[in-house]
């Protein structure tokens, strides 16, 4: 059971955030589960956003006294996360090739990259480092410290593994999304150098990073962040976050992220559905808090 940090406060920003989760459940999720007819929470749903896709679809949450209170004796109005997995594709030709590529290799090599170096301006990311921990031992490997190694590692790890879990600071240009970058000791790595790989056929990247799923708001249907950044490379899947999440509460999601994989066959969209499942116990009313990580692709 992943551990989450103590309980926040709602404060104004969080009231928006629920007003707005309200509508998208009235507007979105509602009517499309009365059309598929969902029962099964660990039904698999995957949302073509467009201009929505700056939008958490998945925390669309019914008004408190529009719905009966969610199973678990939990007293939380539901929620589209306790009633499907949901993952997220740019466009359905995306989702389509995503599919048509076949199986990646059957024998997993991974990477688990992070950076341990202060950068002026930056927070120092201590939870980061148990967070990698975290992912390493699961794939019995020693983390990567770009502090340590030349970004070129990276790089190559791109194209070459199987799963990528990264932790590092990351940040998304609202002017020039080509330039929304991760912010590395020494040379920053863009969107658009990153994709310019091709040839991958990586199973699953966890980018443990702010706003890498992020799109600025005049170029909301392009899908163009670190997140589709990654599918282009040539991965199946990636987990990425829509705004800044605080170190205490990535580690947690990473956490209680890998333990669920060992619940439901590593299968990463629902292990994220599940862990997000548990967060909105623990921070109720603030979807802020639990609903920024989720799934694009396969």
């Amino acid at each position: 059971m992943a551990l989450f940090p103590g309980r926040v406060q709602i404060n104004e920003q969080d009231l928006v955030d629920q007003r707005r989760e309200r509508i998208l459940w009235r507007e979105v999720a509602a009517p499309v589960l009365a059309e598929l007819r969902v029962t099964d929470p660990d039904t698999r749903v995957w949302w073509v956003p467009g201009a929505l896709c700056r939008l958490p679809l998945h925390a669309a949450t019914a008004a408190q006294d529009a719905a009966e209170p969610v199973a678990g004796g939990t007293g939380l109005p539901e929620s589209l996360v306790d009633r499907t997995v949901s993952s997220y594709t740019p466009t359905v030709t995306t989702l389509h090739h995503a599919r048509a590529r076949g199986a990646a290799p059957d024998r997993a090599r991974a990477a688990v990259v992070y950076a341990d170096a202060h950068r002026p301006g930056l927070p120092e990311l201590p939870a980061a480092r148990r967070e990698v921990r975290v992912a390493a031992d699961r794939f019995g490997l020693e983390p990567l410290d770009l502090a340590a190694c030349e970004r070129a590692v990276l790089l190559d790890a791109l194209t070459t593994c199987t799963h990528l879990p990264l932790a590092l600071h990351a940040v998304a240009d609202h002017d020039d999304p080509g330039n929304s970058r991760f912010l590395l000791p020494d040379l920053d790595l863009t969107f658009a150098e990153i994709a310019v790989k091709r040839g991958g056929w990586g199973r699953l990247a966890y980018l443990s990073a702010c706003e890498s799923a992020h799109s600025p708001r005049h170029l909301a249907d392009e899908a163009i962040h670190l997140t589709s950044a990654f599918l282009l490379v040539g991965f199946s899947g990636v987990i990425g976050t829509l705004w800044r999440v605080p170190d205490a509460a990535a580690e947690a999601t990473a956490r209680g992220f890998y333990e669920a994989l060992d619940d439901v066959c590593g299968e990463p969209a629902l292990a994220l559905a599940r862990t997000a499942r548990r967060a909105r116990e623990h921070y109720g009313g603030a979807p802020a808090a639990w609903a920024a990580h989720h799934h694009v692709g396969i």
